[in-house]
């Protein structure tokens, strides 16, 4: 039986394998431009592209179990959280508008996975309003529960989709490896929460996390 580090060595192996071939393909089109040129050069280079995408979602997948938990301040850890969304996506076509309520509840949470999957939640919901919009983040406690709800107003999620939409290498994007929801699922049932959704076709979708209180 492989343990998690074996994994991890395993992924570094083949990380670092890619990372040669990526130089060298990069080395090659440097040297003889003409090979842009060539009828399957840039599939390979997608191709190229998938794998390491791949490969990098697979260990992070693998790797979801044993995390190092600790008390965290979600009014902290999400206001910090904002700070990083509004980095990388605030501009005049894309917005960000969040409600914590104060003084939420001390979570037992690993914050770089946590932090992990509610970004990747977060770009779901941007890529899902191609030309711009407003995306919202709300966080309260109900019943000893924690509730991050995150709301893109992208037109929804198709109805035929919808039961796939956590299944591993299911997805409806051109480039995608359909790995991202189903390993934020992962990560969030590995602190003891939950996912789910709710899609309105036409309107947009809120995905919801829900997480237990850490004892007092």
């Amino acid at each position: 039986m492989l343990t998690n580090e074996d994994y991890a060595k395993a992924f570094h192996e083949i990380k670092n394998s890619i990372a040669i071939v990526n130089s060298s393909i990069q080395l090659l089109e440097s040297q003889h431009p003409e090979l842009s040129d060539y009828e399957y050069w840039q599939d390979s280079i997608e191709a190229l592209n998938y794998l390491k995408q791949m490969v990098q979602e697979l260990s992070q997948a693998k790797l979801t179990s044993d995390f190092p938990m600790q008390q965290v301040n979600l009014n902290t850890f999400l206001k910090s959280l904002v700070l990083s969304v509004h980095s990388l996506y605030f501009n005049r076509k894309f917005q960000c508008k969040y409600n914590f309520e104060p003084d939420l509840p001390l979570i037992m949470a690993d914050p770089l996975r946590l932090n992990q999957a509610i970004m990747n939640l977060i770009k779901n919901a941007y890529e899902a309003m191609e030309s711009g919009g407003c995306v919202e983040i709300t966080a309260y406690c109900r019943n000893n529960m924690i509730h991050i709800d995150i709301t893109d107003f992208g037109g929804g999620i198709a109805p035929e989709y919808e039961k796939h939409l956590f299944t591993p290498f299911f997805t409806s994007k051109s480039n995608g490896t359909g790995l991202g929801l189903a390993i934020t699922k992962q990560i969030i049932e590995s602190h003891n929460g939950s996912l789910d959704f709710v899609s309105c076709s036409g309107t947009g979708c809120t995905f919801s996390i829900l997480l237990p209180a850490a004892d007092k």
